[in-house]
């Protein structure tokens, strides 16, 4: 049986991550050594919210052959619930560094910048 449970980005898929910001953010995560990360519920592409909802069905569908239904019923339960007690926070990466659309969005419209960290350290 595959693994249900892989890590989304090795690091010998991507050896560096992007992070694109604006440039208070940028000098604000220099200046700190430190990243802030972001309320789920406020980010500003709804996807990210059910990203993590969207692997979970993945990881059903993987295994779904192997569990009774009643399992992974349960387990939605537990994350349904689970919803409603925490208040998630989470920074984006990007695996790309020279992105239109993420300038766009994330780097003030092309004003702001790109931080790179190594993988295996995020």
């Amino acid at each position: 049986m595959k693994s249900f449970i892989t890590p989304q980005l090795r690091n010998e898929d991507a050896p560096v991550l992007y992070h694109y910001c604006s440039a208070l953010a940028f000098h604000s995560i220099v200046t700190s050594q430190r990243m802030r990360f972001s309320d789920i519920n406020l980010m500003n592409d709804y996807l990210e919210f059910h990203w993590g909802y969207g692997r979970f069905i993945e990881a059903i569908n993987e295994i779904k052959t192997h569990v009774s239904e009643a399992f992974y019923v349960q387990i939605d339960q537990i994350i349904s619930r689970l919803q409603l007690h925490t208040h998630p926070l989470l920074a984006c990466f990007s695996e790309s560094g020279d992105v239109l659309s993420q300038w766009r969005a994330y780097a003030s419209d092309g004003a702001g910048f790109v931080l790179v960290f190594a993988a295996k350290y995020c």
